[in-house]
């Protein structure tokens, strides 16, 4: 049986029973979906890959080694998006030598890292078909 719920609207009371139930149900689904989609995930490592120093070139995240990145930007060099459909998160650590990260081949960026050394970075990483989506995230 599905349960059927008004949308509160943002100019609703958030304190209220509703606007509560609202927040409840919605946790629910998240969780469904979470718990839904844990077995389709079984045939993608787990593990996160070390990419060690990037410091020149190209780098381009592979989704089929793992889905969890992690990089040291230690010159400037281009990040790439994976060539299949995926949502990736890499961490990257600013080196000593920290260089500027090209992005241009990306369908869409926000944001921008800074290159100050010992800065830390979330790079999400989005590929549906042909547009991808990339978001700095700052973890300092």
């Amino acid at each position: 049986m599905t349960a059927k719920f008004r949308i509160p609207a943002l100019s609703d009371n958030p304190n209220s029973d509703e606007f509560a139930s609202f927040l409840i149900a919605t946790k629910r689904v998240v969780e469904s979906v979470e718990q839904s989609l844990d077995g389709l995930t079984e045939s993608t490592p787990a593990k996160q890959k070390n990419h060690q120093i990037i410091s020149t070139g190209q780098f381009r995240p592979k989704p089929s080694e793992s889905l969890q990145h992690l990089a040291i930007n230690n010159g400037a060099h281009a990040l790439l998006p994976p060539t299949t459909s995926c949502q990736l998160a890499l961490v990257y650590v600013n080196g000593v030598s920290a260089g500027t990260i090209t992005t241009s081949e990306f369908t869409h960026v926000d944001g921008t890292p800074n290159t100050t050394a010992g800065n830390k970075w979330l790079a999400r990483i989005t590929v549906v078909l042909t547009h991808s989506h990339l978001e700095w995230i700052a973890l300092q």
